[in-house]
């Protein structure tokens, strides 16, 4: 038996790690190499640790997308074998997209092998035995059903016990989304955390003096201000100042409706310090606008990272750049990755806009210019009351 045979492992609660369930998941895998003879490649053998299957966030941004990566650029040689416990570790994704992932897996050359039960699946396996297939996808479509189940029980539950908050019926903690790092929760509710709440204050001081965040972050490095076990970046200055969490609210948004819990956490701004704190990012907002070439594809979800799944955001490079009427040239208006500023994405590095705009001008321009498929020209209209205008302005 030859080939290389690679593990890998997910579970949706990082709560789990506590548990036995990584170690089962594990021991099943080195059991069966072992059977084999054959020895698991520790160099690519892939955990997924609090990624969920059912929002495909292994994919997006774990290891099995790498994974499925490193299989198209072709560095997974044909005749391997992919160890999963069983196939809801995988996918619970919906029927169709869980069997593109099957079938993309299955047509490289990938045996997939299902430890629990020892079966194995491959091209020369189902075409011996084309009704096995119904065993691989069977187990996922289930587990997607019991996973969108799951998932409006529990949406359910948390916007109840939101608009429960709301009319002060109950005041329960409710254990979902991110709760502020300068906040611990204790028995009966929450603390402060000295040190983080007095960097969290001294940076909103900074940025109400006019001081940007590039010199915060610097000040408050230079001062051995410390906010998250890590050094303050320029990206949470912006976070933490639009934060409702400073006056005690927690936001949350369920199914696209937005719950404001008034009073939930213990606040370090009063509501007032917060409303002018607002104000003046919104100023310094519009202020920017009008002086800096802003890309037109971010922040209107159209441009994404291909390799984290994160959203991409612009950016001027304007050291040593050449001036064409005071202009940035195309060369130095760029996107990047959310993810690079961290060094969490696996490529940090940034790219031209311009081509990325050119083709999107393309495209409106073709829909405009299909007239057409309307029969007459749309523009008609509002071009005869412009020229219109256009004689009334010559008059006066």
């Amino acid at each position: 038996m030859a080939g290389l045979v690679y593990s890998y492992t997910r579970f949706s609660d990082p709560r789990q790690a506590t548990g036995h369930s990584l170690e089962r998941q594990l021991t099943l895998a080195a059991s069966w190499a072992a059977a084999r003879g054959l020895t698991l490649d520790s160099t690519l053998s892939m955990h997924d640790e609090g990624l969920s299957a059912f929002h495909g966030k292994h994919v997006k941004s774990g290891a099995l997308g790498l994974f499925l990566g490193a299989i198209e650029a072709g560095r997974i040689p044909k005749g391997s074998f992919l160890l999963v416990e069983q196939f809801d570790r995988l996918s619970r994704r919906t029927p169709m997209e869980a069997f593109g992932q099957f079938s993309a897996l299955i047509n490289a050359g990938i045996t997939i092998v299902t430890t629990k039960d020892g079966k194995e699946f491959s091209a020369k396996s189902l075409e011996a035995s084309p009704f096995s297939l119904f065993e691989s996808i069977m187990p996922m479509i289930i587990a997607n059903q019991e996973s969108a189940n799951k998932s409006k029980r529990v949406v359910a539950s948390i916007r109840g016990r939101c608009e429960a908050w709301m009319n002060g019926t109950d005041r329960r903690l409710i254990r979902n989304g991110t709760d502020p790092f300068w906040l611990k929760r204790v028995e009966n509710g929450w603390e402060k955390i000295p040190d983080r709440v007095e960097a969290v204050r001294t940076a909103i001081l900074l940025y109400t003096q006019g001081i940007g965040p590039i010199a915060i972050v610097k000040k408050m490095a230079e001062d051995g201000y410390v906010s998250t076990g890590l050094s303050l970046r320029r990206l949470q200055v912006y976070r933490i100042i639009n934060q409702r969490s400073l006056m005690g609210d927690k936001t949350l948004t369920i199914d696209g409706q937005t719950f404001n819990l008034p009073d939930y956490y213990l606040p370090i701004l009063s509501k007032d310090e917060f409303e002018e704190l607002n104000a003046i990012f919104k100023n310094k907002i519009r202020r920017i606008g009008k002086v800096v070439v802003v890309p037109i594809m971010t922040g209107i979800k159209l441009t994404f990272c291909g390799y984290c799944g994160k959203a991409m955001c612009g950016t001027n490079y304007t050291i040593n750049r050449k001036k064409v009427e005071d202009l940035l040239t195309d060369g130095c208006r760029r996107i990047c990755c959310t993810k690079k500023n961290v060094s969490t994405c696996v490529v940090p590095f940034s790219v031209s806009i311009v081509p990325f705009e050119k083709a999107l001008m393309n495209f409106c321009s073709d829909m405009m210019n299909l007239q057409s498929l309307y029969g007459s020209d749309r523009s008609a209209v509002f071009l005869a009351r412009l020229n219109k205008a256009k004689a009334e302005l010559a008059k006066i």
